[in-house]
């Protein structure tokens, strides 16, 4: 028994509530991409408000950019922008659609790598 409390004292106070957290979270995601998959495929009727699916994504990547903890930065702008472009698919917006959306992809992925690489502090050599 002793190794769990080592590792548990180790991990912090808020790791089991941050495990709990994440397994909620992703129970209800499973559920509702269960339920649209089923809708997709006429299972069963979906109410209009399925075609909002895009704003899960949007509301988690604002979520994990308003409170970030460790490294989610960045997979809070992931999915923020994989919600922006899944709603321009799914909403026509700007008169885009699956099929003309995609290059957004290739955008958000440029200004990622673009981004990262002007903020990236550069290393010291420690023997210099």
């Amino acid at each position: 028994m002793e190794p769990v409390s080592v590792r548990r004292s180790a991990e912090g106070e808020g790791s089991e509530g941050r495990r709990i957290s994440r397994l909620v979270v992703g129970i209800f995601v499973l559920a509702i991409g269960l339920a649209l998959f089923a809708g997709q495929l006429d299972l069963f009727p979906v109410p209009e408000v399925s075609r909002l699916w895009p704003l899960v994504l949007i509301v988690f990547g604002l979520v994990r950019l308003a409170f970030p903890y460790r490294r989610h930065g960045a997979s809070g702008w992931w999915m923020l922008l994989a919600g922006l472009y899944c709603g321009a698919g799914e909403w026509h917006l700007f008169g885009l659609t699956w099929s003309t959306a995609w290059p957004l992809f290739l955008v958000g992925a440029g200004v990622g790598m673009v981004v990262r690489a002007l903020l990236a502090r550069p290393k010291t050599d420690a023997g210099a």
